[in-house]
Formats: C-alpha cells, sequence, structure tokens
C-alpha cells in the first residue's frame, strides 16, 4: 500500500476536504466540519467518544449527544464513501482519522498560514466547549506562526483545552 495521500483536509482558511485529485468532498455539516477539526488536532489523531460528545454536542443531554455523534459519523462515511474514501475509524470508545494516506495542512511545518486563520469561518454558537475550544486553537496557531516568522521556532504542541481534562489515548 502506498502512503502517498488519498485525501486532504484543509483546517486553515475555510475548512475543507478533497481527493488527492482536487475533487471537493462536500461536508454540508458545521458539526460534521467541526468533528473532524477536533480530530485532527488530537494526538494520533483519535479521541474518545464521550470527549467529542460533550465538546461538540454539550447542550444536548448523553443519550441524545450518543445519537448525534453516531449519526454525524455515518453522514460523514456516506460523504466519504461517495468520494472512494476511508479516512474514518471508530470503535465504542474511541473516533480517528485514519493516519495512512492522509494529509492535513496544520501537520505541515512547510505552510505559511499567516494570512488564514485556523478553521475561518466555522462557529457553533450554542456549543460554549466547542467555541472555548476553537478560540484556545486559534490563539495557539496565532501565536506558533508569530514564534515562527520571528525567532525561526515552530510554536510547540498543540494545546489541550484549558476547560477540559486532557484526552488520554486508549488502546484499540
Amino acid at each position: 500500500m502506498s502512503n502517498e495521500p488519498r485525501a486532504r483536509i484543509f483546517l486553515f482558511g475555510a475548512p475543507r476536504v478533497e481527493t488527492i485529485a482536487g475533487a471537493r468532498v462536500e461536508i454540508s455539516s458545521k458539526k460534521g466540519i467541526a468533528l473532524l477539526a477536533t480530530l485532527a488536532t488530537a494526538d494520533r489523531l483519535e479521541r474518545s467518544r464521550t470527549w467529542l460528545q460533550r465538546i461538540l454536542w454539550g447542550s444536548r443531554g448523553q443519550k441524545q449527544a450518543q445519537s448525534s455523534l453516531r449519526r454525524e459519523l455515518s453522514n460523514l462515511r456516506s460523504v466519504f464513501a461517495e468520494a472512494g474514501l476511508e479516512i474514518l475509524c471508530s470503535d465504542q470508545r474511541i473516533v480517528g482519522l485514519d493516519q495512512s494516506g492522509l494529509y492535513i495542512d496544520i501537520l505541515d511545518d512547510g505552510i505559511d498560514f499567516s494570512h488564514r486563520q485556523f478553521c475561518e469561518g466555522l462557529d457553533l454558537a450554542s456549543e460554549d466547549e466547542f467555541e472555548e475550544w476553537l478560540r484556545e486553537m486559534r490563539e495557539h496557531y496565532e501565536t506558533a506562526e508569530h514564534e515562527r516568522r520571528f525567532t525561526g521556532r515552530a510554536g510547540g504542541t498543540i494545546p489541550e483545552p484549558r476547560s477540559l481534562p486532557a484526552q488520554t489515548a486508549l488502546p484499540r
């Protein structure tokens, strides 16, 4: 199997997903885009279902949040399948991105993102924890770009939100 990317996820500027051929993969749901952004910024590109439910559907009850996550994952899988992509993986506890054959702009040390905001235009106004996470991520990337431009050093690791406990990786 080749390690050539099959898909690209861009999170600087307006978030988008493309096939390697450049065809845009249309994700109409803001929650779907937010879900991809949270996975792409995670250690090992994975998060626990509980963490995702709290961040993306924290304003809902637990059962509704669980159901909403399952529905969003199903919708994303359908959209990706139409594009010939299998980039989501999950089990009962973890949701993640398949790292093989996936290019993610935020992981590219050579990219200049000084003129683009992280997840530009994305907001989930009804989800305070997501909005806090997004604000912290934007601050992180602004600081990282400033350090890179003026000191020549990268900005360090991606932070976990101060308002939430750190994500711990669970075995697959």
